[in-house]
């Protein structure tokens, strides 16, 4: 498994999570989906909205970022970056046309994790220029 590998060999948390949103039944599609519908039913926050793990340790730690250069780097990167955006801009939306957090999110839990998530994003893509415009998107969350 991945475990017996090297840390060099391991997968990143990018290319996990690249992986695990290509999924039909948990995937991105169907997050954006559940997310757009108004209400987060099933499990998939790990691989969407991603931990810091110096705040939050979690039951899918290969997923969790470890400091502000992997939030760049996911920011950063041609699928997840722009994903990102797309599903935090729909959950923005719902929050600002008054839904509750945790019924977006579908529990109080998840709604506190993507606070976390998008404040990491926010905070680590504040000093890049090349970042400003996809860190001011977050700060809206």
């Amino acid at each position: 498994g991945v475990a017996a590998l090297s840390p060099e060999q391991r997968p990143s948390a990018l290319d996990l999570a690249v992986r695990a949103q290509a999924q039909a039944r948990s995937g991105y599609a169907h997050a954006l989906a559940e997310i757009q519908a108004g209400r987060k039913r099933s499990c998939w926050i790990w691989w969407i909205w991603p931990a810091y793990s110096k705040v939050r340790t979690t039951g899918k730690p290969q997923y969790s970022l470890h400091d502000a250069g992997a939030a760049l780097a996911w920011l950063h990167h041609p699928t997840l970056g722009p994903r990102l955006l797309e599903i935090t801009r729909a959950a923005v939306h719902l929050l600002e046309k008054g839904a509750p957090s945790t019924t977006v999110f579908g529990s109080a839990v998840d709604a506190d994790k993507f606070h976390e998530s998008v404040s990491l994003f926010a905070v680590a893509s504040g000093g890049h220029p090349a970042a400003h415009a996809e860190g001011n998107a977050l700060c809206l969350a």
